[in-house]
């Protein structure tokens, strides 16, 4: 458990005292996890200049109308926000592939909070939406959902995400999510990609009795458009690029959901579902 005190600063509550998480092993000092609140709105990014580098518990929640997301994205030394925003929306899969991302928060529904805990080292980052809308053509990123924040203090020389109690391990693959069939619900499990192209997770609880192959069709455009999808967005994480790592709190009730990654391939530009990256599992 975390256990610190608010810290107020410019009318809004961004961080709290470190605290200490209980160790998954005997093996050295226990992990020291700073906690951040950032609030997301149609279409801003509030969150702290300046983070604690190490492990961070991001809490994050939407004061928007729309689903949102709030990734992390270190910034090169000679790239300033600004040019990597201007890149990223000129080529956006291009950027994805190149860029260094250490997750974040996905999907979070208007109205709700999601929590995740992610490794950042020290640098600069910024913290951006890239979700389409809310017009045909357009993303968040480009009606200015982004912040750039800097991460300071000592590296983590290598610790990372083992330090913190998790029900197991879920790996993302080319092309392939490597997960239990089933999820406990309440639960927090360790996300690492160990592909060779940048993925997330998008988590959506199935309505009825929708199948993986029902998903398919709809997200392939299989099925005529117009009718309501077979699955409803509720979590998942950030984008994560090669051996990044997160968190991913299953804040859901029982159910079946399935496991989704949209991020399209740089050199075809197909979309890793299409590909094999799409799982049904069963919440208990």
């Amino acid at each position: 458990m975390v256990d610190g005190n608010r810290v107020v600063q410019g009318g809004f509550a961004v961080l709290l005292t470190v605290g200490l998480l209980t160790a998954c092993s005997d093996d050295g000092p226990q992990a020291r996890v700073a906690v951040i609140a950032i609030s997301m709105d149609d279409f801003t990014i509030d969150a702290p200049d300046v983070v604690p580098a190490g492990l961070v518990e991001v809490q994050g929640l939407n004061d928007g109308d729309v689903t949102h997301q709030a990734v992390f994205a270190e910034l090169p030394d000679d790239v300033t926000a600004d040019e990597y925003v201007a890149t990223f929306l000129e080529a956006p899969a291009a950027t994805v592939d190149e860029s260094q991302l250490q997750g974040g928060l996905q999907f979070v529904e208007p109205g709700h909070g999601q929590g995740v805990t992610v490794l950042l080292e020290p640098g600069r980052y910024l913290l951006w939406c890239a979700l389409p809308g809310p017009g045909p053509g357009e993303s968040h990123l480009a009606h200015g959902m982004w912040t750039e924040l800097t991460v300071e203090g000592r590296s983590s020389n290598g610790r990372g995400l083992d330090a913190i109690p998790s029900a197991g391990t879920i790996e993302l693959i080319d092309w392939a999510f490597d997960a239990p069939d089933t999820l406990r619900s309440g639960a927090v499990y360790t996300v690492v990609n160990s592909g060779t192209q940048t993925h997330e997770i998008g988590m959506a609880a199935l309505v009825d009795d929708a199948t993986r192959d029902d998903v398919l069709a709809f997200l392939s455009g299989e099925v005529p458009p117009g009718g309501p999808p077979p699955f409803t967005d509720l979590t998942g994480t950030g984008l994560l690029s090669p051996g990044a790592s997160q968190t991913l709190n299953i804040d859901v009730p029982p159910g079946r959901y399935v496991l989704v990654c949209y991020i399209p391939d740089p050199h075809d530009g197909q979309p890793h579902f299409m590909k094999g990256m799409i799982q049904v599992v069963d919440v208990v």
